[in-house]
C-alpha cells in the first residue's frame, strides 16, 4: 500500500485530504510541520507528500527543496496544496522542485485524479489516516 504523508500545521487541512481519499487505496499519515515531516522521512518511506505552504519554522517551499536536494529523497513527488493563488508562490513552488501545485479550496475528484495519476495503484478499499 502506498503511503501518502500530508503535511499540513491546521489538523483540520489533514483531516479534509485524508477523507479526500478514504476511498482509495493509500494509508495517509498527517504531520504538522516540515520539520516532523524530514524526521519521518528518514525514519519511513513516502510514496508521495502533500504539503501545505504556510507553517511555522519550515514551511513547505523549504520542505519541498529539502527533499529534492536530498539523495534519499529525491525521487518522491511532492505537491503544494495551498490557499496562495500567486502566480509568484505558484512559481517558488516550481523552482524548489515541487511535482504539481493545488489551490485550496481543491475539489475531491481534482485531488483524487491527481494522486492516482501520480500512484495509478489506488482502488477502493479505504484511506487509513496516521495523525502524529
Amino acid at each position: 500500500m502506498a503511503t501518502v504523508l500530508i503535511v499540513d500545521d491546521f489538523k483540520a487541512g489533514q483531516r479534509l485530504v485524508s477523507a479526500m481519499l478514504k476511498f482509495t487505496n493509500y494509508n495517509v499519515i498527517g504531520l504538522d510541520s516540515g520539520d516532523a515531516a524530514v524526521d519521518y522521512l528518514h525514519a519511513n518511506p513516502v510514496d508521495l507528500i502533500i504539503t501545505d505552504i504556510d507553517m511555522p519554522d519550515m514551511d513547505g517551499i523549504e520542505l519541498c527543496q529539502y527533499i529534492k536536494q536530498h539523495a534519499d529523497f529525491y525521487h518522491i513527488p511532492v505537491v503544494m496544496l495551498t490557499a496562495h493563488h500567486s502566480n509568484q508562490t505558484r512559481y517558488a513552488s516550481m523552482e524548489a522542485g515541487a511535482d504539481d501545485y493545488l489551490t485550496k479550496p481543491v475539489s475531491k475528484p481534482e485531488l483524487v485524479r491527481l494522486v492516482e495519476q501520480i500512484l495509478p495503484q489506488g482502488d477502493a478499499a479505504g484511506a487509513v489516516m496516521d495523525v502524529a
